[in-house]
Order: structure tokens, then C-alpha cells, then sequence
């Protein structure tokens, strides 16, 4: 992603339009086009580590300087003249990848859009709570600690004989003096620039004594919300419009399942399209709730811990997948005898799946696993 819109590296077919021409999209986007010969040499590789691009998790990857091109005279030419572009992770717009399919939906016809959403769902609500790592501590203290040491160090010179214990003294009495001095300085400063920009009555003064454990939980509560709001509050949003422009969208009936990595879990609400026979075989058992909170506990990552590892999360992330999409694809055969509208003529034979997909089902109840056993095998 760039721009704050989606960067394609594929290299379409030439496409007839409506106009009698041909097309084969932009290579890059509107801003930013890339020439086929160019976007040609592009790795699948380079593709994924772009992605991995997550901002404040890692730098963005830039086009052409971290990408390997041949060492072609013309290659050389594109590359010393072109301006780095930063690439990062384009989950910030679109982490299901809808916006393409629809894309393509726009110019021809689709059989069936299967949405892959390894989301967690919904996220917890934004709680904080208070601490109380500094204790009381404030500024009013400190200057009364600092007076009390310039006062005691003070007397201190008196007493010393004059040699290295008065000159030592002298110079703790100095440090005190100027840090406190210092700091009367600044607060007077501060005020003066900003008091008149408050547009009320304001007793500067207590700020001395707010503790510096406030303090610490108003810069931490902003910071922690301001980062829930980015992760967690602007992509459910982003991802509820991308998800509406397919379920609010008439020509996507019967052409589209949303496979979810949450979905059979034992708080959700699984069979609501479901008729009650059609839900007595559905029951996921309690190893399907089981299995699947496991696998939705998965944090964003780009590798596995040992621990993760012998909680075994791996396994629950892949046969998961497995058994959810054969779940919805019974769900999405049982929906279709009910009405077939707007089925794509090719996307029929997915019906004559029932039988397979129920006999797979039942091992799943039995053994989440199964399949991925008989893979590993």
C-alpha cells in the first residue's frame, strides 16, 4: 500500500472494455505506475515482505532500492532515476482483500468470492486502570526536598574547615541552587506563554501538586488509546465498509461465503441461517469450540514461540481453516436449496459436494485434526 490506497504488482491479461479497446490495468496505481517490464522481475517473495510491512512494527520496504532487478542497462536507468517509494502492509485498507475482487467484479462476471478473515473478532473493550508507580511524588515536593538540601548543605560550609570536604559542599550547594533556580525559571516561562492562551480562570499552581503518578497515567492512557484506535477501532471500521460493499450488494447473493477463523467458537452465534435439523448435524462439538479458541487466541505475527509451539497453535490455526470452510460451504448448500437466486450456473456443482462435505464434517467433530493428520502422514 501507498498513498493510503492499494499498490498491485500483478501483470494482468489484456482485458476488452466497454469501448471496444483493451486494458490490463494499472501496474502499481494511479500515482505510481510501474512498467510491465519493470513489475515483470518482481519476486513473489518481495511481494510478501512488502506486505509484512506493518508500520511501527517495521519500516516500510521501498521500491526500487530493496528490490533485485537484473543488471540490465535499461533496469539501471528506471531504478537511479526513480524516487524510493515506501511500501508497507496494505491490511491498513483492505485486509481481506475485497476491494480487488470487486475491482474485478466491475468488469466480468464471478462464480463465488470465498472471504478468508483470520481476525479474531471483536476485540475487548479499552479498559485502564490506574497506577501508582510513583507514589505521591511531585513537583511541590521535590522543590521543598531541594530548599531543605540547599539550606543543609549550606550550613554544612560553615562548619567544614576549609580544604576538599567545604569545596565538595560548595559544589552540592551550587548543583541544588541552579537545579532549583532551573526549574522556577521554566514554570515561570511556561506560564507566561501559555496562561493567556487558556480561555478560563486557572490556578497554575496546582499542577505542583499533581503527583507524578497521574501524570504517568494521563500520557499512558493516551498513548494506549491512541493506539487501540489505530489497531483495533479504524480497521474493525475499515473492515465493516469493505464487508458491506459485498453483503449490501445484490449481485454478490449466493456468490459469496465469509470463512472466519472465530466463527466456531463456543460464544458465537453459528447457526442463525440454519433450519433446526440442518443444526443438529452443524453442532460443532465441544473439541470444533475448543480447537477454535485456540487458534483465535493467535496473535498478528510473523513467526511461531516455542510457546505458541507447544500449545500447539500452529496445527489449531491450519485445521481450523480446514474445517471452517467445510462448514460453510454445507451451510452455503443448505442456504442454496432454500433459494438459488443469482447462483452462477458453474457454481451448481458445488451442491453435489453435500455428501462429501457432511461424512467430512463428522470426522471433524470427532477429530478437528483429522486431515491434517492424514497431510502430515
Amino acid at each position: 500500500m501507498t498513498h493510503s490506497v492499494q499498490f498491485r504488482f500483478q501483470v494482468c491479461k489484456a482485458q476488452e472494455t466497454e469501448r471496444g479497446g483493451t486494458s490490463q490495468g494499472v501496474i502499481g496505481n494511479s500515482r505510481y505506475k510501474l512498467p510491465k517490464k519493470i513489475a515483470s522481475q518482481i519476486t513473489l517473495a518481495e511481494v510478501f515482505a512488502a506486505s509484512s510491512c506493518f508500520p511501527g512494527g517495521f519500516e516500510p520496504l521501498f521500491f526500487p532500492r530493496d528490490f533485485q532487478f537484473s543488471k540490465d542497462e535499461k533496469n539501471k536507468d528506471y531504478t537511479d532515476n526513480a524516487k524510493p517509494l515506501g511500501l508497507m502492509d496494505g491490511a491498513l485498507v483492505d485486509n481481506q482483500g475485497i476491494e480487488p475482487i470487486n475491482l474485478v467484479r466491475n468488469r466480468r462476471e464471478l462464480d463465488l468470492f470465498i472471504i478468508s478473515d483470520a481476525d479474531c473478532g471483536e476485540g475487548e473493550p479499552f479498559y485502564y486502570e490506574e497506577t501508582n508507580k510513583l507514589g505521591n511524588l511531585n513537583i511541590h515536593n521535590i522543590n521543598v526536598a531541594m530548599n531543605i538540601a540547599i539550606l543543609a548543605t549550606a550550613q554544612f560550609i560553615l562548619w567544614v574547615p576549609a580544604g576538599f570536604w567545604r569545596g565538595l559542599f560548595v559544589g552540592i550547594t551550587l548543583i541544588f541552587l541552579v537545579m532549583r533556580v532551573s526549574t522556577a525559571l521554566v514554570s515561570r516561562l511556561l506560564l507566561r506563554k501559555y496562561s493567556k492562551k487558556v480561555p478560563f480562570a486557572f490556578n497554575w499552581k496546582n499542577l505542583l501538586t499533581i503527583s507524578f503518578s497521574k501524570y504517568y497515567d494521563l500520557i499512558s492512557s493516551r498513548v494506549s488509546s491512541l493506539l487501540h484506535m489505530t489497531t483495533n477501532v479504524f480497521m474493525n471500521h475499515i473492515r465493516s465498509m469493505n464487508y458491506a460493499t459485498v453483503y449490501e450488494d445484490a449481485r454478490w447473493q449466493n456468490r459469496r461465503i465469509m470463512c472466519a477463523l472465530f466463527e466456531l467458537c463456543s460464544d458465537k452465534k453459528w447457526g442463525k441461517h440454519l433450519t433446526n435439523e440442518e443444526k443438529e448435524l452443524m453442532a460443532p462439538s465441544e473439541a470444533i469450540f475448543s480447537n477454535s479458541k485456540l487458534a483465535s487466541e493467535m496473535g498478528t505475527t510473523l513467526w511461531w514461540s516455542d510457546d505458541d509451539r507447544r500449545q500447539g497453535k500452529p496445527e489449531a490455526v491450519v485445521s481450523t481453516g480446514q474445517y471452517n470452510i467445510c462448514w460453510n460451504l454445507l451451510e452455503f448448500i443448505y442456504r442454496l436449496r432454500r433459494n438459488d437466486e443469482n447462483l452462477s450456473p458453474e457454481c451448481k456443482i458445488i451442491i453435489d459436494l453435500q455428501q462429501q462435505l457432511e461424512d467430512d464434517w463428522k470426522r471433524f467433530k470427532a477429530n478437528p485434526h483429522w486431515m491434517l493428520d492424514e497431510l502430515k502422514a
